[in-house]
């Protein structure tokens, strides 16, 4: 090992010795260097906008079996998207609900991702799709991990998950054919808590996940 990595060991010496102007200078400038990096975490962007973590952990006088039921509702995308359960699928949404898909490197506000404006639209978007899964003996498994629930009120809260999709042809091995996360919002309707907005955020640009 080179000696300069190990200096040797300065003689003792009883006399305090006074911080140089170039030491006084590199920690100044490393203050100052994460003063810089602080303030710019705080005004960089934030897809998730948890501007007060501690009070997205926070959420007094809000039921836990509203939270618990909006977790439950996450689990049953999974079952009756991978079930293909057209018709059941619809019942996740809301009458009005809005699904978009957003590739990888999209811009998320441009309405070609849109899949559906109504459950009415985002069932008859599907239902080719799973027809074609049914005829070609596909079986995809969607793994949702990690979910999230945050702005909790009595009548909505924002939800987000992790998604890894695998596919599997006729019994065949399985696939790993998309990751990424879904975002969106529940809302409590006279039936319980349905989805009323949900965007897959994809992590590839081509093939996205539903």
């Amino acid at each position: 090992m080179p000696r300069s990595f190990y200096p040797a060991r300065p003689p003792a010496c009883t006399e305090r010795r006074k911080p140089s102007a170039k030491l006084l200078l590199v920690v100044g400038g490393a203050l100052v260097l994460i003063a810089f990096q602080v303030a710019a975490a705080k005004t960089g962007s934030n897809q998730n906008s948890f501007d007060d973590f501690p009070g997205v952990l926070s959420q007094p006088g809000i039921d836990s079996r509203d939270r618990l039921a909006i977790l439950n509702l996450i689990h049953f995308y999974s079952h009756l998207a991978d079930g293909l359960q057209t018709d059941l699928f619809g019942h996740f949404f809301s009458e009005n609900a809005v699904f978009a898909i957003v590739p990888y490197g999209a811009d998320p506000d441009d309405p070609q991702w849109i899949m559906g404006k109504s459950r009415a639209e985002i069932v008859d978007s599907l239902r080719p799709r799973h027809a074609a899964f049914r005829g070609e003996k596909v079986q995809r498994r969607h793994f949702l991990t990690n979910p999230i629930i945050w702005e909790q009120t009595r009548e909505s809260a924002r939800v987000g998950v992790y998604l890894q999709l695998h596919s599997i042809t006729r019994g065949g091995a399985s696939e790993l054919v998309g990751t990424g996360r879904y975002e969106g919002r529940a809302i409590k309707t006279p039936h319980g808590w349905r989805i009323s907005e949900w965007t897959i955020y994809s992590d590839q640009t081509l093939d996205e996940p539903t």
